[in-house]
């Protein structure tokens, strides 16, 4: 069976291979390590909020759902609970049909850019890890628990 040019137009999609742009320090490697080892949250007391979203994501790349889970924000309000609903109700896509390949491809594209954010503390409890993305000024949600120490507050959409 042939397929013509005009039947694949609009039906599929290419995707360049796209490369991390951020990567941990020796020293955020060191204590991601030994975060990972307990999860006492409090191995994070002296991350900043960038080097904890790097974490975060990385733990999303390997598809190591426990170590995500326990760097997610802790505080329950409206807004985390409804990315913390999210989450959950996209989990088993995530684990069945995304790869780790697949993983480091979408978190490659969505958050190239990663390695030049800056924070910018919005409340005492809540701020945001701003940079510019291939998709333009990016903002992710953090929030400080009730230890001082900044957890993510978003989770990556399902593309």
């Amino acid at each position: 069976m042939k397929i013509s040019e005009g039947q694949l137009v609009g039906k599929v999609v290419g995707f360049q291979n796209f490369e991390l742009t951020f990567e941990l320090t020796e020293q955020e490697q060191q204590v991601f390590d030994a975060f990972k080892a307990d999860y006492n949250i409090e191995k994070l007391k002296n991350m900043t909020p960038q080097a904890i979203t790097k974490m975060f994501l990385l733990s999303d790349i390997e598809k190591d759902y426990e170590t995500y889970e326990a760097l997610f924000t802790t505080n329950k309000n409206e807004e985390t609970e409804s990315v913390r609903r999210y989450y959950e109700k996209t989990k088993i896509v995530r684990q069945e049909l995304f790869t780790k390949e697949i993983n480091r491809l979408i978190i490659a594209n969505l958050f190239a850019g990663l390695e030049h954010a800056e924070f910018e503390q919005q409340t005492d409890t809540t701020g945001v890890v701003k940079f510019t993305s291939l998709e333009g000024p990016t903002e992710l949600g953090m929030e400080k628990n009730a230890q001082g120490i900044w957890q993510p507050a978003f989770s990556r959409g399902i593309y």
